[in-house]
């Protein structure tokens, strides 16, 4: 599998993260850790997507 393509799944997982971050948050909303457990999360997901943008990515990663 090429790379890019292990890299956009692991964006997706990021993006699953966010998606229960938030669904553990509700109703009430995020709370202080939850904040930054977000904020985490956000980074992780930017720093995917910006590889994939500069045709960046580490093979160290990934088993193959």
């Amino acid at each position: 599998m090429d790379i890019r393509t292990r890299k956009i799944y692991e964006a997706l997982f990021a993006l699953e993260d966010l998606r229960e971050i938030f669904r553990h948050a509700l109703p009430t909303g995020l709370g202080e850790n939850e904040e930054e457990q977000f904020l985490n999360c956000i980074a992780h997901t930017e720093s995917i997507i910006n590889e994939l943008k500069e045709g960046k990515s580490s093979h160290s990663f990934f088993i193959f």
